[in-house]
């Protein structure tokens, strides 16, 4: 993530990722993949590793070679010096700051 986000709360909100309008709802984690008995489900860290940041995705790993890509994007816990592109924000259409 290019600013570090260690604390983040988004309730009921909509953000622009790559000009698609994404719509997030608190605590939005992964559930992992019911076919695969809810492999890959986040938050994943045990706590000991550094998976401190944060970041939303919708491509997760299957427990063998390869990778699903879901409907919607997930919060997913990831080590926070992994880049990712960043969330902008911009008004909602007659929206105020």
């Amino acid at each position: 993530m290019l600013p570090r986000i260690n604390v983040i709360k988004i309730c009921n909100a909509s953000v622009d990722i790559c000009e698609r309008i994404v719509s997030l709802f608190c605590v939005d984690w992964f559930p992992g993949w019911e076919k695969f008995d809810w492999y890959s489900v986040q938050p994943s860290d045990d706590g000991l590793s550094e998976q401190n940041c944060v970041e939303l995705r919708n491509v997760f790993k299957y427990p063998s070679k390869g990778q699903g890509i879901t409907d919607t994007f997930y919060w997913n816990d990831r080590d926070c010096l992994v880049t990712n592109p960043f969330v902008c924000q911009r008004l909602k259409p007659g929206g105020k700051y």
